[in-house]
């Protein structure tokens, strides 16, 4: 697992969401932390499939999500991503610039049942879902808070070492 400031990025995650959401669930993966883990509903569909988890669970509520590999989201993204008031069918999803970043976004309950029909055609595709999204209203962030992990140079970039 990578770290930053001697911690797995997932923590730095859980502990900004904690400080934010009523609940903190963990889907997919191979977490063995305190949070309940959810399995994906839909093996090797990718976040889609961790979106449906959540919203499943979640059981009529709409859900924040953040990908493990962003551990620079802020409280303050989180919690303007969040509305209680959200359209059933509507979404929160977070931006800076012209990039738009899905995995760290609110989704309403409604969306559960266009995920269910996107990953029964197997359309696992994190961006032909948001188009199909009916209400976007999108959160501006700066790079930094957004920050994604992806590459060996990334994970050097965030730490000011080596990617090696």
């Amino acid at each position: 697992h990578l770290t930053y400031l001697d911690a797995p990025f997932i923590d730095h995650v859980i502990a900004t969401m904690s400080l934010v959401v009523e609940q903190v669930v963990v889907c997919g993966g191979d977490y063995d932390g305190p949070l309940p883990v959810l399995r994906d509903p839909v093996e090797g569909a990718g976040p889609l499939a961790g979106i449906l988890a959540a919203l499943t669970h979640a059981d009529g509520r709409a859900v924040v999500v953040s990908p493990v590999d962003m551990p620079l989201i802020t409280v303050d993204l989180v919690t303007r991503l969040v509305d209680p008031q959200i359209d059933r069918m509507g979404a929160r999803i977070a931006t800076s610039g012209d990039t738009i970043q899905p995995l760290c976004a609110t989704y309403g309950p409604g969306l559960r049942s266009l995920i269910e029909d996107r990953l029964a055609r197997s359309e696992h595709a994190v961006f032909g879902f948001v188009d199909q999204i009916p209400a976007i209203e999108y959160i501006a962030t700066d790079r930094h808070t957004l920050t994604n992990i992806n590459t060996p140079e990334d994970y050097a970039d965030l730490t000011g070492g080596s990617s090696e």
